[in-house]
């Protein structure tokens, strides 16, 4: 058989085509931080979150280790809220005679 300039393939050879659907399922991981002192929680360590604002406590002591192929750390960490920073944290630093100080930055 043949068609307009070309071949045509009888009903019994023709061509079967299909179609593939592809659906992308994205998996998300949630951290949940729950403060130590009070139990507090605070999605990612982001206490108080208004529009673009939000608190964040970070006081560790990290051990670091560098090579030309890699390195890591390791240390000690707590998970705070600011509430209890201010109420129980500084306090007690500051009664081991540590000297707190307020910071200020722009970027």
């Amino acid at each position: 058989m043949s068609g307009r300039g070309g071949w045509c393939y009888p009903p019994s050879m023709a061509i079967k085509t299909h179609t593939t659907k592809k659906t992308v399922v994205q998996e998300s991981t949630h951290t949940l931080v729950v403060c130590d002192g009070c139990g507090a929680e605070s999605d990612d360590g982001r206490w108080n979150p208004q529009n673009f604002e939000h608190d964040s406590v970070k006081l560790s002591l990290r051990h670091k280790t560098y090579y030309p192929e890699g390195g890591g750390f390791r240390g000690i960490t707590f998970d705070c809220c600011p509430k209890c920073f201010r109420e129980k944290v500084q306090p007690a630093i500051e009664a081991l005679g540590f000297k707190t100080r307020e910071i200020d930055s722009d970027y």
